[in-house]
């Protein structure tokens, strides 16, 4: 029973707002809305939500309402308090506690294997029917993971330097680390990553992620015991993120081969308000394609 975790209670601080309810494309949709349609399409059987309690009159009147009945929805709550009893929130922290974090409020929904979807980046529908397809053929009870690899080229925004998860993968396409890069932008005609002074030149088909990964449910011990080291470890007033690339690292350690499959998908979001235009276009094209409905 494949089941989609998206991830939906982020507010996307450079966008301007909280861009999951900001409708894109020539027949107003949500981003979400696409990824929700891609998912049925390619035989996931649950999608799980993460949101937030502010935003969910907001969530349901936009989203929820419009799926109901279409594919099983479920919803839960990442909130800053939501911890195990022997945590508390530090004094001083306001910033959420990361991707992996969002990840462990779904668990008690997790029935079997699962991939994580963020609300607001289109995936393309190859790249949601690979992780579909990868999730049937891992057995729920042992350790496993796969990561859908886009090519870096495919995912820059025009408007701006983005940050990126980079897949080292060895021969059989299998990670070896994944390596958070920041500032990552087009410059005399080549990607680099910039930090401080240092440039690193990028390739446009390096592989990385942008979150689209599957899971079976024995990762939560890793996430369990990930956190409390990455809690223990916080300094005060910190506004570090527990995030899934942590959790990778620590099934790398366990020596879990995590695959890289790669798709020749073209991610688009909205980092920059900037980026409305070129989404717009985008969607506006695959519409044109027949890729999409005009209702989906």
């Amino acid at each position: 029973m494949p089941s989609l975790v998206i991830l939906a209670a982020g507010m996307g601080s450079r966008y301007g707002g909280t861009k999951q309810f900001s409708t894109f494309g020539p027949y107003d949709h949500l981003i979400i809305d696409y990824t929700i349609y891609d998912a049925i399409e390619s035989g996931f059987e649950t999608i799980i939500f993460v949101i937030r309690k502010e935003i969910e009159t907001t969530f349901n009147e936009s989203v929820f309402n419009n799926w109901k009945g279409k594919i099983d929805l479920r919803v839960v709550y990442q909130e800053l308090n939501s911890l195990p009893e022997q945590y508390e929130v530090l004094k001083g922290r306001t910033k959420p506690w990361g991707t992996a974090h969002a990840v462990w409020m779904a668990e008690s929904e997790i029935e079997g294997p699962f991939a994580i979807a963020n609300a607001d980046d289109f995936y393309g529908r190859e790249a949601i029917k690979k992780s579909c397809d990868q999730l049937q053929k891992m057995s729920p009870d042992k350790n496993s993971a796969f990561v859908i690899g886009y090519e870096l080229g495919n995912t820059l925004s025009p408007n701006g330097s983005v940050s990126r998860a980079l897949c080292n993968v060895d021969d059989d396409g299998n990670l070896i680390e994944i390596e958070e890069l920041t500032s990552i932008q087009k410059k005399a005609g080549k990607i680099v990553s910039v930090a401080g002074e240092n440039e690193r030149e990028l390739h446009p088909d390096d592989l990385i992620s942008m979150n689209l990964m599957g899971f079976t449910p024995p990762v939560f011990e890793a996430i369990r015991k990930g956190f409390d080291q990455f809690y223990h470890n916080l300094n005060p007033g910190s506004s570090e993120e527990f995030y899934l690339a942590n959790v990778l690292t620590r099934l790398l350690n366990k020596g879990v081969d995590i695959p890289v499959i790669p798709t020749n998908s073209q991610w688009f979001g909205v980092t920059y308000s900037e980026d409305k235009d070129w989404v717009n276009r985008e969607l506006a094209e695959l519409h044109e394609l027949g890729a999409y409905p005009d209702e989906l």
